[in-house]
Order: structure tokens, then C-alpha cells, then sequence
């Protein structure tokens, strides 16, 4: 028989914890105070996590740590101190976006789960094996993916799925976004973004998603092996996450329960009244229910019933989590006062002083019931409790309250006795370490790329001195007649079973003779080069983010040594993770991609009046969302402050044939020591000298 499925509440402070288990939750997701990527969520101090483990070992929940930001190299030297309490304590589980977090976990702590976040972006097969063979238990897939390409991951790879059920919708694919960060230095991949994507454009709101909610098809869900139900909102208030688990468990135990599964009205209007916004849909799932996703309107919450919110606080978040107890106390003179408790099964005991015979007040047996029950802000409270007092029984009071606190601490220890690990499991198996010195090719000199987007700018930058195009794949069934340099496809950013082209066709292209190598964006485009057996270079673009230099030696020890730097690092972090002998490269001109999105989107027009441009494209599940005006760092390489970079590379998306020859004769020209007048005034230079916080 399958496991029943996993329902997985947020939680962004203790009283959301208490509302979230009170109301039914398996499991809850929540953050610390570091690496969250819910920067302005309440979040939990490491003292209160290890309270919050307690609990939830006592009470047979999990608890799942957010790990889920990209990582500075800097930072790096915080992280174990930071785990490895909570590693004690028996955390359940870490979900985590940087693959340098990936390898120091599995290094460090091998005890605990990793999960694959959502800013993971797996969108198929591929990418989730990959992440399987690399130590990830579960994986939280793209939100954009239909249930039928959730069948395909879970029908093909042996790993657990977890999939949002409720709240709110990123219009970008989770970790493809740097909308927020380049306009206003708040980072999605740092947990603080500010959602630009809420407001209008073209005079409309075209990338404000509504909410989802999917109580009508749970059992939709359930039937294609899902294994978790997550609830987005580490950020709302614990009304709404007890209010929602509630009601989302509810209707999974409707389910399992073999009753005729259906939803009533006034559980949607509940729904509705719980911090949403007032228009909803059922995300991804049922592509042909997804036509309108779109607010178009200035995105707004339902009005909340505030009887509602007060009903829900006195039903599951006012009352405490109690473990009940029962227990026996003897009081004999000239014997150990003794005590036994009993909870779930499990049973201890505990003496204390010795009890003395009365002189003049004998203690009596409503005293010591009294004292006994005085269990305060523990976890327990007494059901049963015999006492066995004599007559002339005496012991103070005190000692009465000491040996009650002893009891409850023994019986906490014994209860949570198969979950805590000791500190020198860690470090168990940590892999080899690899020397980037010894083991990657020899630096070239530095060097000018493209990467052309349009025929027209490859025809003319084939007349260049270019010593490398990147060519994107849909432009290969019409390559230029004459080759000069290195030619080098350029994988699609987003792969889906969905897509029209077939992989036998990426194939064919990336084994023609014209071909020397691949530029890749994803998980799923490598793990598919290593099934194929693939021999030619394999460079790394931006997206498949290095922050750190375990991050670089995770894809060193998969055999990748040229990639090209992150966009959010300013150069001095960036030079914290330039070292040995690996191909540095950085993209220096271009129109940044701000988002990729499922979304069919138009120009987009922001109250400024700025122009973001949007390629679409012709064969795959994603277009993008360019920046208002390229990125160009030319200041910087004619001042020499990139000058442990190897590679240099001039993106072209709107120029024409041209214009980027024009660009990349300005930019040769820089290489060589000479500078000319720009044949652009606009441009912005990224994080290049701010970074994000």
C-alpha cells in the first residue's frame, strides 16, 4: 500500500509551529536566522530551533530546515556551527538551492536528508537523477510543470516528490529571476525579494499571478504519487497557516478515508478568507485550465473575517502542545521518594530524597497531587497520577517539585532517545577533497566570446576575429556557410518533456563536426551530455550559480572546469572564488535575463516608461524577460579591475548583425589596450560594484 501523502506547513515564527501541528501538519518547513529564503519572515534563533525539534520529535512531526539561498563564499565558515547543533538535536531534514551546500552537507552531516528546493528549477527527468545520484532524497520541482510531467519524474526516478498546493505563484521560474535584484539590490536568491512583478506594466498587471488553490484536486494529485502537499507562506501570519492546514487536512484524511471526496462552498469560502488574494486557480497542474493565470488587475487580498481568524486562534494555535503523562508517587518514611511516569509507552523513573517520618504536619495526599501537576511550561501534563502517601509521611515541598522536574527530564530523554546524534557521526564520510591546481586545464589567455541569439548576428560575427560564438540551438539548422573559430551550441535554459524539439535532435546538433562544445543552464542538460557518453567541452553558463568555491569543486569532481561567474556577486566576492587553474569567465555585455517564465509575455512597458524585452521562444516552455538596457562592464576591463578573469563574453539578444559587430570591435579594442567611442549610451554595470546582500 503507498504511504499516505505528507502534508507540509509553513511556519515563520513558534505560534505558526503550534497552529501548523495543532491543525494537522506532518511536517513543517521553516528558517533560521541564516541562509533563509524568507529574509523577512520572523525566522527562528538557533536555541528556539532545538525547542522546535523536541517538539516535534515528541509529537511525531518533522521538521525541515531552509537552507535555501545562495551562499558567499565568505559565509561559508558560518554554516557548520550553524547545522551542526540542530544536526544534533535530530533535524529531519535541509532544503537547500546551492550545489556547494549540497557537497558540504553531504560531507559534513551524513545523517540528514536534503531536499531539492524549487530554486533548484528540476523541470525533468534528467535534472532530478542528477540530484538523486548527488545525495538528494526529495526533490520540490518547478512550479510551472504539469501533472503529467510529475507522472514522468516520479514513473523514472527513484526519488520523493513535493509539490505546492496553496498560496501564492512566482511568475518566474523559481531561481531564474533577478528582476528584484537588478533594479533594486534585493535578491530572490537571497530571500528578499520585492516582487516587481506585482506591478503594472502596460498598463496592467501582466505578471501578477493568481494564487493557487488546489482543495478540488487533491485527489488528482494524490493518484500521480506525489508525496508531499506543500503550503506556501513562511511569511503570513499563523492564522493562515492553521487555518489552511486545517483545511487541507481535512480533505486528504476525506480522501484516504474512502468517502465520496467533495468540497463544500463554505470550505472555499474559508479558504478565500485566509490571507489570499481574491483571485484564484489551480497553478500548472491541467494545462488546459491555465489560460487565465493572470490578474490583469491591481493584485488584492480577500477581506478576512475577523470571527474567523479569532475561532481559528482558540482552536489551534491558544492551545499548547501537550504530551499526556500518567504517573505513581510513593511516599514511605525511611524509604527514596520514587516516581514513575509513563507517556506513549515508554516508561522511567526517578527517586529522590529520602522521605522522613512527620515530627508534628504529615505531607498530605492532595499536597502532593497539587505539586505533582505543577508541570508548568513543559510539554507534559498529568492524566493518572497515583499516589501512594503514608500517614506519617513528610518531605518538603521543594523536593517534591525537584524530583517531579527530574522525572519529566528523564522521561524527554528517553522519548527522544532514537532521534539525537552525537557530534562525531559528522565528518563520517567526507568525499576526497580535489586540488583545483593539480587536476584543471591550463588558464587561457584571456579571450572575447558571443553568444548570438539571431542568424544575422552570427553571419556578421563570423566575419569578426570572435574566437568563440555560443550559438543558441534553435538557430543550427541554418549555420553559416563559413566557420571561423570555435563553434559552440547553446543548450535551451529550460528543458521539458513537453518541448517540440526531441532530444535526438539536440543530439544531432551537438555532434555535427561543426560543433566543438555545449554552453549549459541547467541540471537536466548535464545529467543528458553524461547519458549520451558526451566527449567535446562542456562549459557552465551563469544560472547554474558558483558562489563559492564548493560549488566549484562540486562541478570540478563532475568534470566540468570552465564556467562562467554568477551576475549578483560584486567583483571583490567574485575574486574570493577565483583561484587555481579553472577557466574564469564573465559575462560583460549584454541584456541580462531578469526572468524565464512559462508565461507567454509581451513587451513590457514599466511606469518609467522603460522597454524590457522578451524573447520568445520557438521550441521550448520558457521565454524571457530582458533588462531595459544591457549590462557593460568596459570601465572595469579598461581599468584592469577584471584582471583574474580568463574570458570575457558579449551577449547579444536585440542588436542587430551590426550593431554587435560594432560592440565587439569596441570591446577587442579594450582587450588591446585602445578605447574608442561606444556606439551605446545607455547600459547599466549589474552587481559588478554593489553585489546584493
Amino acid at each position: 500500500m503507498k504511504s499516505k501523502v505528507e502534508l507540509l506547513s509553513p511556519a515563520g515564527d513558534f505560534e505558526g509551529l503550534v497552529g501548523a501541528i495543532n491543525a494537522g501538519a506532518d511536517a513543517v518547513y521553516l528558517g533560521g536566522k541564516r541562509f533563509s529564503a524568507r529574509a523577512y519572515a520572523g525566522n527562528f534563533e538557533n536555541e528556539t530551533l532545538i525547542r522546535v525539534l523536541n517538539l516535534a520529535h515528541l509529537f511525531k512531526r518533522n521538521i525541515y530546515l531552509t537552507i535555501n539561498t545562495l551562499i558567499k563564499e565568505k559565509e561559508f565558515g558560518e554554516l557548520y556551527d550553524y547545522l551542526c547543533p540542530l544536526y544534533e538535536a535530530g533535524l529531519h531534514a535541509v532544503i537547500i538551492q546551492d550545489v556547494g551546500v549540497l557537497r558540504f552537507i553531504k560531507a559534513n552531516f551524513p545523517g540528514l536528508a536534503i531536499h531539492a528546493s524549487t530554486q533548484m528549477n528540476v523541470t525533468h527527468p534528467y535534472a532530478a537523477d542528477f540530484l538523486r545520484k548527488n545525495g538528494v532524497k526529495r526533490i520540490i520541482p518547478a512550479r510551472e510543470l504539469t501533472i503529467n510531467e510529475l507522472m514522468d519524474i516520479r514513473k523514472n526516478v527513484d526519488v520523493e516528490l513535493e509539490t505546492f498546493v496553496h498560496g501564492a505563484m512566482c511568475y518566474s521560474y523559481s531561481g531564474r529571476c533577478l528582476y528584484s535584484s537588478i533594479l533594486g539590490g534585493r535578491s530572490g536568491n537571497r530571500g528578499r525579494c520585492a516582487q516587481p512583478c506585482r506591478l503594472p506594466y502596460n498598463n496592467s498587471y501582466p505578471l501578477s499571478l493568481k494564487d493557487m488553490c488546489t482543495i478540488d484536486i487533491l485527489p488528482d494529485l494524490i493518484e500521480a504519487g506525489i508525496n508531499a502537499f506543500k503550503i506556501e507562506g513562511r511569511m503570513k501570519k499563523p492564522e493562515y497557516t492553521a487555518g489552511v492546514t486545517a483545511m487541507y487536512r481535512k480533505h486528504i484524511d476525506m480522501y484516504y478515508g474512502n468517502e465520496t471526496y467533495q468540497v463544500s462552498n463554505e470550505d472555499r469560502k474559508l479558504l478565500k478568507s485566509l490571507y489570499i488574494r481574491d483571485e484564484t486557480g489551480r497553478g500548472y497542474y491541467f494545462p488546459d485550465k491555465n489560460t487565465s493565470m493572470i490578474t490583469r488587475v491591481k493584485p488584492s487580498y480577500n477581506k478576512t473575517d475577523e470571527g474567523l481568524l479569532k475561532s481559528i486562534n482558540n482552536l489551534y494555535i491558544k492551545p499548547a502542545l501537550t504530551k499526556v503523562v500518567n504517573g505513581r508517587v510513593s511516599l514511605f518514611p525511611g524509604r527514596e521518594v520514587y516516581l514513575e511516569l509513563e507517556c506513549d509507552g515508554i516508561k522511567v523513573h526517578s527517586t529522590g530524597v529520602m522521605v522522613q517520618e512527620a515530627k508534628t504536619q504529615p505531607i498530605l495526599t492532595e499536597s502532593v497531587n497539587k505539586q505533582m501537576r505543577k508541570t508548568g511550561d513543559s510539554v507534559f501534563t498529568f492524566n493518572e497520577l497515583v499516589i501512594e502517601v503514608a500517614d506519617n509521611a513528610f518531605i518538603p515541598v521543594g523536593e517534591l517539585n525537584e524530583l517531579r522536574r527530574e522525572g519529566l527530564r528523564l522521561l524527554e530523554d528517553r522519548m527522544l532517545e532514537g532521534v539525537r546524534r552525537k557530534s562525531r557521526d559528522c565528518f563520517a564520510n567526507p568525499p576526497a577533497e580535489v586540488s583545483l591546481a593539480l587536476t584543471s586545464r591550463q588558464i587561457h589567455k584571456k579571450s572575447l566570446h558571443t553568444l548570438v541569439t539571431t542568424t544575422d548576428q552570427w553571419l556578421i560575427i563570423c566575419e569578426t576575429t570572435c574566437p568563440r560564438i555560443y550559438a543558441n540551438i534553435d538557430l543550427w539548422n541554418n549555420p553559416p556557410s563559413t566557420k571561423t573559430g570555435e563553434w559552440y551550441a547553446n543548450l535551451p535554459s529550460i528543458i521539458r518533456t513537453s518541448d517540440s524539439i526531441t532530444w535526438t535532435t539536440y543530439e544531432r546538433i551537438i555532434n555535427n563536426l561543426l560543433c566543438d562544445g555545449v554552453l549549459i543552464s541547467n541540471f537536466e542538460s548535464y545529467e543528458w551530455l553524461k547519458c549520451i557518453s558526451y566527449q567535446k567541452p562542456i562549459v557552465l553558463d551563469s544560472s547554474l550559480y558558483i558562489w563559492n568555491n564548493e560549488a566549484k569543486l562540486f562541478w570540478l569532481e563532475h568534470g566540468i572546469n570552465e564556467f562562467y561567474l554568477p551576475q549578483e556577486l560584486n567583483r571583490f566576492e567574485l575574486n574570493e572564488i577565483i583561484s587555481g587553474q579553472y577557466n574564469h569567465s564573465l559575462c560583460v555585455y549584454g541584456r541580462i535575463p531578469m526572468m524565464l517564465t512559462a508565461q507567454h509575455t509581451p513587451d513590457l512597458i514599466d511606469r518609467m516608461g522603460k522597454q524590457f524585452p522578451v524573447y520568445h521562444t520557438p521550441h521550448s516552455c520558457y521565454n524571457i524577460i530582458y533588462n531595459s538596457v544591457p549590462l557593460s562592464l568596459h570601465d572595469f576591463i579598461l581599468s584592469n579591475k577584471l584582471n583574474r578573469i580568463n574570458t570575457f563574453r558579449l551577449d547579444f539578444t536585440t542588436e542587430t548583425g551590426i550593431e554587435a559587430k560594432q560592440i565587439f570591435s569596441y570591446f577587442d579594442g579594450l582587450l588591446k589596450g585602445n578605447d574608442s567611442d561606444r556606439t551605446y549610451q545607455d547600459f547599466t554595470t549589474g552587481h559588478i560594484k554593489r553585489g546584493v546582500q
